[in-house]
């Protein structure tokens, strides 16, 4: 089991029965290595975090998706406007908390002193990790080749100047 909070873990890992639990521990794993055990042959589950299973049902909903069986996967949140720079080469940015999407957002407008693209219609968008993952693995060019994923909590401000893309 795969969880992306750490009191998921903690948590799931209480539950266990002793047994089970005596030969187990929680320890932090990169995303690249979970999609190497795939590549391997183990067999994994993901754990969404589920405040943002709910932020990405809301956000389905605000648009006007119906949603009755919850959301299928981990949920991922980008946004049309956010992009990175990195040696004339754009990068979106896509992360595991809608928090962290529109915290980089409001600072990218800040910064830019421009209006706020986290309020327009159909700018902030959720896909599934599973999906994503799914897509980079069966395509040689896949839709999201210039996808980076942002760690829970992380600030793009210290990876690289994040701007909002002109529209």
């Amino acid at each position: 089991m795969l969880c992306f909070r750490r009191e998921d873990a903690d948590m799931l890992l209480a539950q266990m029965d002793g047994d089970m639990r005596a030969g187990s521990t929680v320890v932090p794993v990169a995303l690249n290595k979970v999609i190497q055990l795939k590549s391997d042959g183990v067999a994994f589950r993901f754990l969404p975090d589920s405040s943002q299973v709910a932020n990405a049902i809301k956000l389905m909903q605000d648009e006007g998706k119906f949603v009755n069986e919850g959301f299928p996967g981990v949920p991922i949140f980008q946004s049309r406007s956010l992009v990175l720079m990195s040696d004339n080469k754009r990068y979106r940015p896509v992360f595991f908390r809608k928090e962290d999407l529109d915290n980089s957002l409001h600072r990218a407008s800040r910064d830019q002193q421009k209006p706020n693209p986290v309020f327009r219609i159909g700018e902030t968008q959720v896909s599934s990790l599973e999906d994503i993952i799914k897509s980079m693995k069966d395509s040689s060019s896949s839709e999201w080749d210039d996808a980076v994923f942002i760690p829970p909590g992380l600030d793009i401000a210290t990876i690289s100047r994040p701007s909002l893309a002109n529209n």
